[in-house]
């Protein structure tokens, strides 16, 4: 609830606006700027507000990321 507080409703990737009285529950989402298998943690810091499209672009991306990191032997 933290994140969602703080970012007010934008994406922070697209600038996407809702307005917080609607149900932004529904359309945003909550993202580790790391990912946690990439080291990430858990912190305010690094965690961000993204919009529903944006989430997915950036998942698939760290989805890729993290399964290269594991195919050079950098993540067990």
């Amino acid at each position: 609830e933290a994140v969602f507080l703080r970012d007010r409703g934008v994406c922070r990737k697209c600038g996407f606006v809702e307005d917080l009285e609607d149900n932004y529950w529904a359309t945003w989402q909550a993202d580790h700027i790391i990912p946690l298998a990439l080291g990430g943690s858990f912190a305010l810091s690094n965690v961000q507000t993204l919009c529903y499209d944006c989430h997915l672009m950036k998942s698939n991306a760290d989805r890729e990321a993290i399964r290269l990191a594991r195919k050079g032997g950098g993540i067990q």
